[in-house]
């Protein structure tokens, strides 16, 4: 048995290529960001499509430029593109110290929880478009 960090792209693909498979290879990778005025990334989200679902794999906003409202500008660009790609649902998951309430108020569902101990739990949502 090997541990290795570097393993990670290797078994990401392998899967990609399984799953693509079943879900068809209409996968598709999304990414969007806001810059401030030295071209520093302030604000960004990442997701893909797989079959009809929009997952929304990272959504980050730097602590200093909360409350500006790019967390809703980036969902709703990113609501968007998927109802280009024809996807039916966005789906996300968060933990309770992040952003549940963020994606409440957006309109998402809440489909299940998962308790981290703690007194953390994550979150996992969707959203039908």
């Amino acid at each position: 048995m090997h541990h290795d960090n570097d393993a990670r792209s290797f078994l990401e693909g392998q899967l990609d290529r399984f799953n693509s498979k079943f879900m068809g290879l209409n996968a598709h990778e999304y990414g969007v960001y806001y810059k401030d005025g030295d071209e520093k990334i302030i604000a960004g989200l990442y997701a893909e499509s797989y079959g009809a679902v929009f997952y929304i794999h990272y959504l980050w906003i730097d602590e200093a430029q909360r409350g500006r409202r790019l967390g809703y500008r980036l969902l709703e660009a990113a609501e968007a593109h998927a109802r280009q790609l024809g996807c039916a649902s966005v789906s996300v998951d968060t933990f309770s110290f992040q952003a549940p309430n963020f994606y409440l108020k957006q309109g998402f569902q809440m489909i299940g929880e998962l308790d981290c101990g703690n007194e953390i739990t994550r979150s996992y949502l969707n959203k039908q478009l």
